[in-house]
């Protein structure tokens, strides 16, 4: 996605339920998340729901995904329950929450519409 479309989504987001965070390291953006309280209907309606969890690309694998979610544990999420998805398409996002400590909690599946 251009920056541009990357801002609009993100701005979309933020005037909605949706908060935010940037995550930095030496004082250079490398990622962000965005996330709002869990759903009423859900097990514990005082969790967080944490829709979008970013790093840069070439970002990735130094250490500062991990850095960035315990950062995000301990200052958002504290001692509530966390809920988030990750697409059967992302074996490595897969992995790296499972590196964490979370536990997959449930399978969607979906059909997709018949073609004419």
């Amino acid at each position: 996605m251009a920056v541009e479309a990357i801002m609009f989504r993100l701005d979309r987001w933020l005037n909605s339920d949706y908060d935010g965070v940037v995550f930095e390291h030496s004082t250079e953006p490398v990622g962000y998340a965005l996330y709002r309280p869990t759903d009423p209907e859900l097990k514990s309606p005082d969790g967080v729901y944490l829709r979008q969890f970013f790093i840069a690309p070439e970002r990735r694998r130094l250490g500062l995904g991990t850095e960035a979610f315990r950062e995000f544990a301990s200052q958002v999420v504290g001692s509530r329950r966390l809920v988030l998805e990750v697409l059967e398409t992302n074996p490595a996002g897969r992995s790296f929450w499972i590196s964490l400590g979370l536990t997959p909690y449930s399978t969607t599946f979906e059909s997709p519409p018949p073609t004419a």
